[in-house]
């Protein structure tokens, strides 16, 4: 058996279905915030979507890589180390975290288990209608 997927034109047909679905509300409850009391039947306005990111990406730091010949004895938490391995172009992954390594594994990577394009075949519009009117429970 096929594998199914949603390819452009079902997309399109989805995004008709949602279209409609959106044209069935009559009633816009637009917010300035979004916080813990934030429901469903609130939309929030661009600058509380851009306000609300804006914080949640606050406290983050960035990462970077280091590409180096063997593991150092420390490191620093915000940085992740690549040891080349044997095998040209790979590396074993490690972060240095609350004093102690971390092994992440190597960057070598078997996809030979995965689906391939072959594999798939696209929704149909009515499977899409379908699936649409199963979770609407129309």
């Amino acid at each position: 058996m096929s594998k199914k997927f949603l390819d452009e034109d079902g997309l399109r047909a989805l995004l008709v279905l949602i279209d409609a679905l959106i044209d069935q509300k009559t009633q816009l409850n637009m917010v300035s915030t979004i916080d813990g009391n934030s429901t469903n039947q609130q939309i929030p306005g661009a600058k509380a979507v851009r306000d609300f990111v804006v914080a949640a990406l606050a406290g983050f730091t960035h990462l970077v890589k280091a590409v180096v010949p063997q593991r150092p004895n420390t490191g620093d938490e915000d940085t992740l180390y690549l040891v080349p391995t044997d095998k040209p172009g790979t590396y074993k992954q490690w972060m240095y975290i609350s004093g102690s390594w971390i092994d992440f594994g190597d960057t070598d990577i078997d996809l030979s288990g995965y689906w391939t394009t072959d594999d798939l075949e696209a929704l149909t519009n009515a499977e899409i209608q379908d699936i649409f009117d199963d979770v609407m429970g129309v």
